[in-house]
C-alpha cells in the first residue's frame, strides 16, 4: 500500500493510471450495454404455458396496442371507452414498467414448430395492495380471431398463479359489463363469485348497462382447480 501511495503522488503515474482507468471502465459499460441489449432484444418469457406466454410489455407493442385499444368491438367490453394517442400509449407503457402497484404482461400465442409466437391480447395486475394482498386483474384479447379458442383462459389462470403463488396475494376482484356473457362465464369457471352489481354503471352502445363485481379468493381457487 505504501508504494501505490508513493507512486500515486506523482502527476505522470496518476495521469497514466487515471487514463487506464477510465478506457477499461469504458469497455466494461459497453459490454454492459451491448449485453442489455442482446437480453431486451430476446423478449424475455416470464410465465409459460401450454398454449401462451406472458411477457413483460415493451416499447414495440405500442403499434399493436393501438389497433386494439381504438377497435369499437373490442373496447365495448373493458372499462375505458376513450380512443387512445401514440403519445398516451408510450406514456403509459414507461409507466406502468416503473409501476410498484401494476404488473401487465403481453399474452403471445405459442407458435407451431418453426413458427414465431405472436401477440394475442394483454393481461395485467392493477392496484396492489401490499398490506391486504388484494389487486385487481384485467384481461383482453384483442386478436379477434384468437378469441375463443382458450387463449383467454389460460392466460387468466396463468395470471392468478403468479398472483397468488408469486406476489403471494389472497383476493383478486374483476368486472364486466352484464353484456359480457362469455367473460363472465370465464371468471367463473376460475372460480370468481359476484360480490355486487353496480346498476346502470356502464354506457355502452347508447344505452347504460349493469356492471357486475366479481372476487376471488386463494383459498376458492385453490379449490376449483385443485392446486
Amino acid at each position: 500500500s505504501i508504494e501505490i501511495t508513493s507512486l500515486a503522488s506523482h502527476s505522470y503515474f496518476s495521469n497514466h493510471i487515471y487514463v487506464l482507468t477510465f478506457f477499461f471502465s469504458s469497455l466494461s459499460l459497453l459490454s454492459q450495454s451491448s449485453l442489455t441489449k442482446k437480453l431486451v432484444r430476446r423478449r424475455t418469457r416470464m410465465i409459460r404455458g401450454e398454449k401462451v406466454i406472458l411477457r413483460p410489455i415493451e416499447r414495440e407493442d405500442v403499434e399493436i396496442f393501438l389497433k386494439w385499444f381504438n377497435d369499437p368491438e373490442i373496447t365495448q367490453y373493458l372499462l375505458f371507452g376513450l380512443p387512445i394517442t401514440r403519445e398516451k400509449e408510450e406514456k403509459w407503457i414507461e409507466e406502468t414498467n416503473l409501476s410498484e402497484d401494476s404488473v401487465v404482461f403481453v399474452v403471445e400465442s405459442i407458435g407451431d414448430f418453426g413458427q414465431l409466437n405472436f401477440a394475442v391480447g394483454n393481461c395485467g395486475l392493477h392496484s396492489i395492495n401490499w398490506v391486504d394482498r388484494s389487486a385487481t386483474i384485467g384481461i383482453a384479447i384483442g386478436e379477434k380471431d384468437c378469441q375463443r379458442k382458450g387463449y383467454g383462459f389460460e392466460a387468466l389462470n396463468l395470471l392468478i398463479k403468479y398472483a397468488f403463488e408469486t406476489l403471494n396475494l389472497n383476493r383478486i376482484s374483476s368486472s364486466v359489463v352484464k353484456f359480457n356473457e362469455a367473460s363472465l362465464k370465464l371468471h367463473q369457471k376460475l372460480g370468481f363469485v359476484v360480490d355486487g352489481i353496480r346498476r346502470k354503471a356502464k354506457f355502452r352502445n347508447g344505452d347504460y348497462h349493469d356492471e357486475i363485481i366479481l372476487g376471488l379468493l386463494r383459498e376458492d381457487w385453490r379449490k376449483v382447480l385443485k392446486w
